[in-house]
């Protein structure tokens, strides 16, 4: 169970270090004030488990950042447009993430297989 743990919270840094805005926020600065701040990002982030058809958001209202840990995801944007999101893969208010307008406005998200995404 401890070693489960441990290799959970590993999982969720290094899913924040490959995102791009945290790079830029957290890494281009000193190292052990990264890690510390990578430490306590990861264990804010709560597993959120779904199966296929389950709602995680509807409607928009939700100021979340989802990062895929298993599975896939589909987001239907505003514009009802659909984009699958798997492994690796996050979403998140444009605000939070600094993406310049490139992340559609979400209007819902709903599990397309099992799996889980990190809140």
């Amino acid at each position: 169970l401890q070693y489960q743990s441990k290799q959970e919270e590993q999982d969720k840094r290094d899913m924040l270090k490959k995102m791009p805005f945290m790079s830029k926020l957290l890494f281009s600065r000193d190292t052990d004030k990264a890690r510390g701040i990578t430490d306590r990002l990861a264990s804010l982030m709560k597993p959120v488990h779904f199966d296929s058809g389950d709602q995680l958001v509807e409607n928009g209202a939700n100021d979340t950042l989802y990062a895929v840990k298993e599975g896939n995801i589909q987001i239907t944007s505003d514009k009802n447009e659909n984009f699958v999101l798997g492994p690796g893969d996050f979403i998140g208010k444009k605000a939070l993430m600094g993406s310049g307008g490139k992340e559609p406005n979400v209007a819902s998200i709903k599990g397309l297989t099992n799996g889980t995404v990190y809140s």
